[in-house]
C-alpha cells in the first residue's frame, strides 16, 4: 500500500534492496540550449516540405495506387478518371488514410473554383496537397522519436540529439518518408503511440520507487533537465490521458496495416505479463482493458463509418484483407521472397550507415547490458521492449512468402532511439556527464567524430540524392510531359475545337496515350490530372494491368498469366490480337486519325515486317479485350477492330527494337526519351523511358524539370 500521500498522487517506496542510484543523464553542458521545443516541430514541418517537394523519383504503386487514387475518386466521383484497383473493388483496404488527402483534394478544387484559378495553377496545388500532408506526417514522426529518445536518456542529452540525427539524416526516411504510403503513416502512429506507452508498469514495486495517481495507476519517471528538476513535472497529462492517446494511435495504425498488431500483441504481452496478480498492476490491466474496449471500439466505429462512405456499403475490411491475402495467398503473386530476406536485406536497408551502431543497441538492449550510471532502470526497461519488437515484427512476418522492406518500417524510430546511445560513445562522447565536471572529448576522440560523422553523413546524402532525384526519374517526368503536352497543345482549345464525329474520331478532342510496361509502373491520375469530360477535353490513356487470380483454385493460380504478362510472354502475339490493324497516321486535328482503307497494319507475316491480324491468327475479340468485332464482305473473313492506336506511346528502352519491327510503316516518332536509370533488377524496365508520338511537330519536347512546374 501507498506509504507517503501528497495531494492527489501517492508515493511507493521501494525496498531496501532497491537499486537508489539516481538517474544520470548524458545532458548537453550548457544548460541554456534546449532543442526540443515547439520551435523542433516546426523546423522538422519545413525539413521535410523541402525532402517532399525534392523527390522526383518513383518507387512502388502503391504510393499511388493504395491512396492517391481512391483519394481522387472519394473526393472528384466515379468520372474523375482515377486507377482504383482490385484491392479496392473487394474492399479489402481501410479507407482512412485516402480521405485524408481526399479531403486535401476537395479543398484545394473549392478553392481554386472560388479563385477562378487557371488549369495549370489547380493542377500544380492538387500536386503539391498530398506532399504537404505527408510532410506533417513525417516530420510528427522524427518530432516524437526524439521526444521517445529524451524520455530514454534524459532531455538534451547527447543520445537524443543523435536520435535528431539518425532520423534527419537516414537516407530511408529521405526516400520514403514522405512518399503517400500506408506504411508512412503507420510508421508516425506507432512511434506517437510507443512514445505514451506504460512501459513502467512492467515493472514490480521492489525494483523502484514510483508515485500513482488519483487513478492508482503508476506514473512514469519524467527525465530530469540541467537544473536537476523534473521536466513537465505539474503540467504533463495523467497516465490514463496517455494510456488513450497510446490505444487510439495504435488501433489506427492497425486498421491500416493489420500487420502492426504483432507490435502490440507483443508489447501487451511484455507488459502485463509479469505480475499480473500484484494489487497495481490489476488497477492497471483493469485500466488497459476498460481504455482499449473503448478506444478500440471508437476507431473500429470510425473506420467502418468511412468504409460505408467510400464503398457505399458496409464491410470490414480487416477480415477481408486476412481473407485475401492469408488464406488466398493472393500476395504471393505479387512476390515471394527467401525467409531471410528482411535480415539480409531489410535492416541494411532501412538503417544503411546506422547499421553498426544499431546492432550494437540491439544487442545492449536485449540483453540489459546497459551500466547503471547510463540510464535508469525505466529507460533499461523501455529500450528491452524496444529491441524486443525490433526483432518479433520482422521475425513474424517472415513467414509469410511476400515481403516488403516497407512493412518493417514501423521499426525503424525504434532503432534510431537503440543506436543513438552506442553512436554517442562512437563520437568519443562519455557515458556520464556531471555538469559541475564536464570534459571535452580527447583530440583524437573529437578527430575520430569528425571522421565518422563525415562518412556518415555523405554516404546517406549520396544515398538520399541518388535514390529520390536519378533512379526512376523517368517514370515521374513522363507524367509530366504528358500532362505538358496537353497543356499545351490542347487545353487552350477544349472550348473551341470539336473534332468531326465519324468512326475514325476519338473521344472529343483528348490526348490519348498507352503504356506497354510493366502494370502501374507509373502514377496515374494523381500526377495526370485532366480526366475527359463531356464539355471539355482531357487526357485518356490505358495500362497494362495485372489483376490477381480471384475466386480459382490451386491448379488454376499455377498456369494464371495476368495482363502484363501476357504481353512480355508473346509481345508480337499480343499486339495482333488486342490492337487495331489501322496504321497509325499523323492526325490532321489533335485527336483525329487519318482514315486508311487500302493501308492495313500486320499485312506481312515476316518476323521483321509487322504481323498478320486476321481471323484464325490473331485470337479471339471479346467484350473483355476492350474490343468490338465487325465484319466486312471481303470473303468472308472477320476483321477483329481492336484498340486504336493512341497519339502517344510510352515504353521502356528495352522493348524499343521490337516496337520499332512491329510499327514500321506507321507515322510514329520517338517524341522524347527520358532518363530513368543505370540498372535495374527488372528486365522489362531497363532503358530510358521512351516516348512515341504521331507529330512531326512535337519531336524531342524534353520536360525543362523545373521544379516549380513540378510539384
Amino acid at each position: 500500500m501507498p506509504s507517503t500521500t501528497t495531494g492527489s498522487s501517492f508515493t511507493v517506496s521501494p525496498s531496501p534492496s532497491a537499486d537508489k542510484r539516481p538517474e544520470v543523464s548524458r545532458k548537453k553542458p550548457s544548460s541554456s540550449s534546449n532543442f526540443i521545443t515547439d520551435n523542433l516541430l516546426i523546423i522538422l514541418i519545413a525539413y521535410r516540405l523541402l525532402n517532399a517537394l525534392v523527390i522526383r523519383t518513383f518507387f512502388q504503386p502503391d504510393e499511388y495506387y493504395q491512396s492517391l487514387e481512391p483519394a481522387w475518386w472519394l473526393a472528384f466521383g466515379d468520372n474523375s478518371g482515377a486507377w482504383i484497383t482490385w484491392e479496392w473493388k473487394n474492399h479489402l483496404r481501410s479507407a482512412l488514410h485516402p480521405a485524408l488527402f481526399a479531403v486535401a483534394y476537395r479543398f484545394v478544387g473549392a478553392c481554386s473554383a472560388a479563385a477562378n484559378l487557371s488549369p495549370t495553377t489547380r493542377s500544380s496545388l492538387l500536386l503539391a496537397a498530398p506532399k504537404t500532408i505527408q510532410a506533417v506526417i513525417a516530420a510528427t514522426g522524427d518530432y516524437y522519436t526524439v521526444k521517445l529518445s529524451s524520455h530514454v536518456y534524459g532531455r538534451n542529452s547527447y543520445p537524443a540529439l543523435c536520435t535528431l540525427c539518425l532520423s534527419c539524416g537516414s537516407a530511408w526516411n529521405w526516400f520514403v518518408s514522405t512518399r503517400t504510403f500506408s506504411n508512412n503513416l503507420e510508421t508516425t502512429l506507432t512511434i506517437i503511440a510507443l512514445y505514451n506507452w506504460p512501459f513502467h508498469w512492467a515493472l514490480g514495486t521492489d525494483e523502484v520507487g514510483f508515485q500513482v495517481d488519483q487513478n492508482i495507476l503508476r506514473i512514469r519517471k519524467q527525465p530530469r533537465n540541467d537544473t536537476g528538476r523534473t521536466e513537465g513535472e505539474g503540467t504533463d497529462v495523467d497516465e490514463r490521458t496517455r494510456l488513450r492517446r497510446s490505444i487510439i494511435c495504435a488501433s489506427l495504425a492497425v486498421v491500416l496495416r493489420p500487420t502492426n498488431a504483432i507490435i502490440w500483441v507483443a508489447l501487451v504481452l511484455a507488459t502485463f505479463g509479469r505480475g499480473i496478480w500484484h494489487h497495481h498492476m490489476q488497477w492497471e490491466v483493469g485500466a488497459f482493458i476498460r481504455e482499449a474496449s473503448l478506444c478500440g471500439s471508437t476507431v473500429l466505429a470510425l473506420s467502418a463509418l468511412v468504409d460505408r462512405i467510400f464503398y457505399d456499403v458496409w464491410t470490414f475490411s480487416l477480415w477481408r484483407f486476412f481473407k485475401f491475402n492469408v488464406l488466398q495467398s493472393l500476395a504471393v503473386f505479387y512476390g515471394n521472397n527467401n525467409w531471410h530476406y528482411y535480415l539480409s536485406q531489410g535492416y541494411p536497408l532501412l538503417l544503411t550507415c546506422a547499421i553498426i551502431p544499431a546492432a550494437n543497441g540491439l544487442y545492449l538492449a536485449i540483453g540489459r547490458r546497459q551500466e547503471p550510471t547510463t540510464v535508469s532502470i525505466q529507460s533499461r526497461l523501455i529500450l528491452h521492449r524496444l529491441a524486443l519488437i525490433s526483432l518479433v515484427l520482422p521475425a513474424t512476418l517472415s513467414i509469410l512468402s511476400h515481403k516488403e522492406v516497407r512493412f518493417i518500417y514501423p521499426i525503424l524510430p525504434a532503432l534510431h532511439v537503440l543506436a543513438a546511445h552506442p553512436l554517442s560513445r562512437l563520437l568519443g562522447y562519455p557515458d556520464t556527464i556531471d555538469k559541475a565536471r564536464f570534459e571535452e572529448p580527447s583530440r583524437g576522440n573529437a578527430l575520430r567524430s569528425r571522421y565518422c560523422v563525415a562518412f556518415l553523413l555523405m554516404t546517406n546524402i549520396a544515398i538520399a540524392l541518388y535514390t529520390s532525384l536519378v533512379h526512376n526519374a523517368g517514370l515521374i517526368q513522363v507524367t509530366d510531359y504528358i500532362r505538358r503536352e496537353f497543356e499545351t497543345h490542347y487545353l487552350p482549345r477544349t472550348h473551341t475545337y470539336h473534332p468531326p464525329a465519324s468512326e475514325h474520331t476519338s473521344i472529343g478532342n483528348n490526348l490519348t496515350f498507352a503504356v506497354l510496361a510493366p502494370c502501374h509502373s507509373i502514377p496515374w491520375r494523381s500526377h495526370l490530372q485532366y480526366p475527359p469530360a463531356e464539355k471539355s477535353a482531357g487526357i485518356s490513356g490505358w495500362a497494362l494491368t495485372c489483376e490477381p487470380p480471384l475466386n480459382m483454385d490451386v491448379s488454376a493460380k499455377q498456369s494464371y498469366l495476368d495482363e502484363a504478362d501476357q504481353f512480355y510472354a508473346d509481345p508480337v502475339t499480343w499486339l495482333r490480337i488486342h490492337m487495331s490493324r489501322e496504321i497509325p497516321m499523323s492526325p490532321a486535328a489533335p485527336g483525329v486519325y487519318a482514315k486508311q482503307d487500302d493501308h492495313k497494319l500486320w499485312s506481312d507475316p515476316a518476323p521483321n515486317r509487322g504481323v498478320l491480324l486476321q481471323q484464325g491468327e490473331g485470337g479471339k475479340c471479346t467484350p473483355s479485350d476492350g474490343m468490338s468485332p465487325s465484319r466486312k464482305g471481303m470473303k468472308g473473313v472477320r476483321e477483329c477492330r481492336g484498340r486504336a492506336w493512341p497519339e502517344y506511346l510510352v515504353f521502356f528502352g528495352q522493348l524499343e527494337p521490337l516496337m520499332t519491327r512491329v510499327l514500321e510503316g506507321s507515322q510514329y516518332q520517338e517524341c522524347t526519351r527520358l532518363f530513368n536509370s543505370h540498372a535495374h533488377d527488372d528486365w522489362r524496365r531497363k532503358g530510358d523511358v521512351v516516348v512515341w508520338c504521331l507529330y512531326p511537330d512535337r519531336v524531342r519536347n524534353v520536360p525543362d524539370g523545373r521544379v516549380c512546374d513540378d510539384f
